[in-house]
């Protein structure tokens, strides 16, 4: 599905305006494009039902070590399914399934707080396990004229921060809307690499489906991703709920575009959002219109130079927010490979590279690996500071354990112990 959808995608170059379908689809958005739409239809099985919403809601707190809530939740809700099927309705003239289930809940809890939302999850799996949605693929530009739709008014592409649409808008960028009943539910962007080969899909607004994937895709092509990666390779604000993609190199999604602010030719992974004091405004801006932005080679993008420091260890630029400091190296370090350890040089704890650190049971916590010595004694490794070395024995031992003793400048035992076999 999802190739046949690319493959549509990259062949029809300029859509059809929607003052053209009107007459036959008039719920379509005004003065926009449309590039492709159709409609699919979701059905679980009636004997399927019951496992399918177990797996969206065994994991909400009210049924946390509360399984009999549970099951009775799903025995009503799989009933009223079954009649949903049948009759495309959940309330008969005697009973509802809204009614059932807040006695249900009022007999679990005492009361109805939090009821709604507990309702909303389930209808909303519901709706989702049966019914006929229709999938609009838009022009970008369709996000500020879709007036109709109160989730998209206060989107920072449209107000705060426009720079963002223009950005992206560069892209192969689709505004796709979700229609039930020709009532808009939810919205996304659909973006795709230059050549329509990798797909990724961001930014649900509206209703959140469950499995927005399978609009898009029958084959398992779609994969959850990373949304932070997916912001830098794009240049625009992604966020944190689920996103899909088909590949997890998220450079492929990097496109040629013209700087927002200065127009000069550059990559989106080159633009960061910086703030006008002055005007109180937001830019989209590039290395060419901010001389103080420094590349970072981990972020794999700009950042401003007044919020970042350099590594010598890295040999690049960190974000601030990033870096931590290393008193060991003298150095700062991202904090992604840096771990917490006894420095002994200062007396007190530090960051290292976890590649420079190692665990001793002996001390209970990390040690700096140049600073520590193995013990086949203790099994473990030690401070230095605090280590001899015991022939007797073949092993460092602390210079405080008892059990051994000075003489004439060398550690021996000083009561029979089991020495330790190793190789």
């Amino acid at each position: 599905m999802l190739k046949d959808l690319l493959r549509t995608l990259k062949d029809i170059k300029y859509g059809i305006s929607t003052e053209v379908l009107d007459s036959e689809f008039g719920y379509l958005i005004p003065d926009t494009r449309v590039y492709t739409m159709y409609s699919l239809k979701f059905e679980v099985k009636k004997d399927e039902f019951k496992e399918y919403l177990r797996d969206i809601i065994d994991g909400m707190e009210i049924f946390e070590f509360d399984d009999e809530f549970l099951e009775k939740t799903l025995e009503v809700s799989d009933k009223w399914y079954a009649y949903w099927i049948e009759n495309k309705r959940l309330n008969s003239y005697t009973s509802s399934l809204k009614s059932e289930l807040k006695k249900l809940y009022k007999k679990r809890t005492g009361d109805i707080k939090g009821f709604d939302r507990f309702f909303e999850t389930i209808l909303n799996a519901i709706n989702e396990a049966s019914n006929v949605f229709d999938v609009v693929f838009y022009n970008p530009e369709a996000l500020v004229k879709n007036k109709s739709f109160a989730p998209d008014r206060n989107s920072c592409y449209i107000n705060d921060r426009p720079d963002y649409l223009k950005a992206l808008k560069q892209a192969n960028t689709y505004y796709v809307m979700i229609y039930k009943n020709q009532i808009p539910l939810t919205r996304v962007w659909f973006v795709t690499d230059k050549e329509y080969e990798h797909a990724t899909i961001f930014n649900q607004y509206g209703h959140k489906f469950m499995n927005l994937n399978k609009f898009f895709d029958s084959n398992g092509s779609l994969v959850q991703g990373n949304y932070m990666l997916l912001e830098r390779a794009l240049g625009v604000y992604v966020n944190d709920s689920i996103i899909w993609t088909t590949t997890d190199k998220y450079n492929t999604f990097t496109y040629r575009l013209t700087c927002p602010t200065c127009n000069a030719y550059v990559s989106s992974n080159q633009l960061i959002l910086t703030y006008n004091e002055e005007e109180k405004s937001y830019k989209l801006q590039c290395f060419h219109c901010r001389d103080e932005l420094v590349y970072s080679e981990i972020s794999q993008t700009y950042i401003p130079e007044e919020e970042s420091v350099y590594s010598d260890y890295h040999n690049t630029y960190i974000h601030k927010d990033d870096a931590v400091y290393s008193n060991y190296l003298g150095d700062y370090i991202h904090d992604s490979i840096a771990t917490w350890v006894w420095n002994a040089d200062i007396n007190d704890y530090d960051y290292v590279p976890r590649e420079m650190a190692v665990y001793s049971s002996h001390h209970v916590k990390r040690l700096i690996k140049d600073q520590a010595v193995y013990s086949y004694f203790y099994g473990s490794y030690m401070l230095k500071d605090e280590a001899v070395y015991c022939e007797e024995i073949d092993s460092y031992v602390s210079k405080t354990d008892t059990r051994f003793m000075e003489v004439d400048g060398k550690c021996v035992t000083a009561i029979p112990i089991l020495i330790p076999v190793h190789s």
